[in-house]
């Protein structure tokens, strides 16, 4: 199959016009234009078949956490996929689209392009990729982001580790050869500008704090801790007559309590506001009064 390239596809300029009032980052963009083209490489008939499979797993790993192409927009990113690989699958048999190894995602990305109105292709039947779902063989198991959160991590260190390896190979190979005259410099140096030169490292270390190789760093003691003072306590507030809740009362009446032998229950007017709950009995006869109980002895 002749590869053509993306933004020249009928089906893809048509589609273009969809998407125009659509807001793409800058990002967004770049990753659109690399899959326009990597579309195109994947209907590559010259292309082997571990190569042409490589590019099916990495495309379909991609749509596994995606919607679109780009996540959750749609793009013409996705009508250049849709475009590419429909004719493929549809000649894919049930075990290439949904085996153990099939490629579900890349099945579920299709179907949702060539019937979502957002994408506005407008195929006949003949035209879609045929999907029967009865015909699935192995059903998908979700994904678990954390998981593949994970193994992208590890993936990541790996690659950091193994280019840090590369590195030091390298920069090991180049020290060596620029260290030998040097190291032939130094062992012919005299005892005493080796003393001198440790003389000097110990006054630079000294004077920054750092340790000499060799040379033990004098510890400085700790002043010992001096104990808080303790809080006085708050002075106490003197005696006053403005303490005492005192108040003059006029005795109204007096009777023995019902329920005790030395207690009597009187009303006293003590000025409280006439209308309050204990000024019901003696109402417009004096001012206010209130009950309370008495000692007697």
């Amino acid at each position: 199959m002749a590869t053509t390239a993306a933004h020249d596809v009928p089906l893809v300029k048509a589609a273009a016009p969809k998407f125009e009032s659509i807001t793409y980052t800058t990002s967004e963009k770049a990753e659109v234009e690399q899959w326009l083209i990597t579309s195109s490489h994947l209907a590559d008939t010259t292309q082997d078949s571990a190569q042409a499979s490589e590019r099916l797993s990495s495309l379909n790993t991609h749509l596994s956490t995606r919607t679109t192409i780009l996540g959750s927009k749609p793009s013409v990113a996705d009508v250049a996929i849709y475009h590419y690989l429909a004719p493929f699958v549809k000649q894919w048999s049930p075990e290439q689209r949904t085996g153990e190894q099939g490629y579900h995602h890349i099945v579920r990305h299709l179907d949702f392009v060539q019937n979502a109105s957002v994408f506005g292709l407008d195929l006949d039947a003949a035209q879609k990729v045929q999907i029967d779902p009865s015909e699935v063989v192995a059903i998908i198991k979700p994904i678990d982001a954390k998981a593949e959160k994970e193994r992208k991590k590890k993936e990541k260190a790996a690659a950091a580790a193994a280019g840090a390896d590369s590195a030091a190979a390298a920069g090991a190979t180049v020290t060596s050869a620029a260290s030998a005259p040097v190291q032939a410099a130094e062992q012919s140096q005299p005892a005493a500008a080796a003393e001198e030169k440790k003389s000097t490292g110990e006054a630079i270390a000294a004077a920054v704090g750092a340790a000499v190789p060799g040379v033990k760093k004098e510890k400085k003691e700790k002043a010992p801790k001096q104990p808080k003072p303790a809080k006085a306590p708050a002075a106490e507030k003197p005696f006053s007559p403005a303490l005492i809740d005192l108040r003059v009362g006029h005795i109204l009446k007096a009777i023995a309590h019902p329920n005790a032998d030395s207690l009597y229950v009187s009303t006293i007017a003590c000025g409280d506001a006439a209308g309050t709950e204990n000024t019901s009995e003696y109402e417009g006869q004096v001012q206010n009064s209130q009950s309370v109980e008495l000692f007697t002895h």
